[in-house]
């Protein structure tokens, strides 16, 4: 067992199964930093992965218009730390589908889905208003209806067969039309002696179980917080990556600059394009990897990251914590990122000073023929074709690049202001943007044509210098260049041969 002994950030994600102002008086007078979260989506937890909360908990969840909560995103959170407990509606299958791997379950619902008595999303799926009007729910869930049966069957109102027929009829309807005037109207409970007092039952009491369930997943925190509780044991929980893990990290890992968040790879593509010494940051990034492997081959081990991180910050003149997290904060970046990145400096100061150099060859170019020859390769042939087998995983260690070197702040500025400005353009004109960039993607030469000219290259020279620049498909291509001509056309109001700001201020 362990208790959270300092003063924890909490996270509820709700929405029709609980009102948020109830959430804020069951946590009331709590010494815990409470945040209440629209239903959970897709992407919410690895937004947020280099700061989730201490505690989160899972209660609605999108599904149905828009894409679910991953299972790995919710086990990529218990891995950085995080408590992760479900209950009532989404939270309660995700919960019973990996309690296994540490997420915890609270409640009827989510027992109902670990035993098998349920199994399937439409039990707890419920049509709902907007969240102005507090998510309201509009439509009655499956798992309420069974309680009803439940305990109207306890109280003797109505036989199992009946209860046996009023599920089927619920079963009948959709959960997206599921309402109790629906289900009464339908011809089996018109056909039963137990239709009539079902109904005054429903009448009198309506129970709502997702409501229930939902409220004690946040008095089971509020308890353990406000008492020091014990926690139930933390599973080792441990995530392998693959494609598909780099791929997810991709699309939504990032941070917030206002109200606009913005992954981390948009940043970093914005920059491909833009930053006329990127070309240098690349070349940077591969000698390292290429150093990192010969270090590895030789058995070469980095310092340990307390002292890495030690020498960082008396090197940096950040020795005051406070001033340390801001800067973390400001460039958006994790002590796991900082010390991944120390550590592949480290390495590569150690292969160089390792190595054996003539007159007439450096540390690099030793290393790059030891490699090579290693690989059975051309020594020209291995920069490119080391970034081309990292692929879309490449990104990660130039992100961690420009945030280390303290790039990564001002970067996210250019890319925010682009996108505002394209935002600002068309708004309120869905139709005129979705054309403007139906016609850009017709014409992809005058996207060819554009980057040429500020690269200031030829064009028959772009697949070579996309190469340099680490833009590894056609499609990030051109929506980033799609989004630079829009803020220039468009966006800033000016003509083709207006600048577009670049990392460090200066134009095209």
């Amino acid at each position: 067992m362990s208790v959270i002994s300092e003063r924890p950030r909490m996270r509820f994600y709700a929405g029709p199964s609980i009102r948020w102002n109830e959430i804020e008086e069951l946590c009331s007078g709590l010494d815990a930093v409470v945040e209440i979260a629209p239903p959970i989506e897709q992407g919410d937890l690895l937004r947020d992965l280099s700061r989730l909360p201490d505690v989160i908990g899972i209660i609605d969840g999108y599904f149905y218009q828009v894409p679910s909560v991953l299972h790995k995103e919710i086990l990529l959170a218990l891995e950085a730390g995080s408590r992760v407990l479900g209950a009532a509606s989404l939270g309660a299958l995700r919960a019973a589908e990996l309690d296994v791997f540490g997420m915890e379950g609270v409640g009827r619902i989510y027992e109902w889905f670990a035993d098998g008595s349920i199994d399937g999303d439409d039990e707890v799926a419920v049509q709902h208003g907007p969240g102005e009007i507090g998510f309201r729910p509009l439509t009655v869930p499956l798992v309420n209806v069974r309680h009803a049966i439940q305990l109207a069957t306890a109280h003797s109102l109505i036989s199992r067969d009946d209860g046996r027929s009023i599920l089927s009829a619920a079963q009948d309807i959709h959960f997206s039309r599921r309402t109790w005037g629906r289900l009464f109207d339908h011809d089996r409970l018109r056909a039963i002696d137990g239709g009539v007092p079902f109904r005054e039952f429903i009448a009198q009491r309506a129970p709502d179980l997702k409501h229930e369930d939902a409220r004690t997943l946040v008095e089971t925190v509020v308890k353990r917080v406000r008492h020091r509780r014990e926690w139930p044991d933390r599973l080792d929980c441990r995530v392998k990556s693959s494609k598909y893990t780099y791929l997810m990290r991709h699309q939504y890992a990032g941070s917030w600059s206002g109200s606009r968040h913005l992954p981390d790879s948009q940043v970093v593509s914005f920059q491909k394009v833009l930053d006329p010494s990127f070309p240098d940051i690349v070349e940077c990034v591969v000698r390292r990897i290429v150093a990192c492997d010969e270090a590895a081959h030789r058995g070469l081990v980095a310092e340990s990251p307390e002292v890495l991180e030690r020498k960082f910050r008396e090197e940096t003149n950040r020795l005051d914590n406070s001033h340390f997290r801001d800067w973390l904060n400001c460039q958006g970046l994790s002590r796991d990122e900082l010390v991944a990145w120390l550590r592949a400096c480290d390495l590569e100061r150690q292969i160089e000073a390792a190595v054996s150099v003539s007159e007439s060859r450096g540390p690099h170019a030793v290393i790059l023929q030891a490699v090579a020859a290693r690989r059975g390769l051309a020594e020209t042939d291995l920069p490119a074709l080391t970034l081309s087998r990292q692929t879309i995983a490449f990104d990660l260690p130039l992100i961690r690049e420009l945030k280390c070197t303290g790039r990564f702040s001002e970067a996210r500025h250019v890319a925010a202001g682009i996108l505002d400005s394209v935002d600002a353009a068309f708004a309120g004109n869905h139709r005129l943007r979705a054309i403007m960039e139906a016609l850009g993607d017709l014409v992809r030469t005058s996207f060819d044509e554009w980057a040429a000219a500020l690269w200031g290259i030829p064009t028959e020279a772009l697949p070579a210098e996309l190469v340099r620049r680490a833009i590894h498909s056609g499609a990030e291509f051109i929506d980033i260049v799609r989004l630079c001509k829009l803020h220039q056309e468009h966006g800033s109001g000016c003509s083709d041969s207006s600048p577009v700001a670049t990392v460090d201020g200066s134009g095209i």
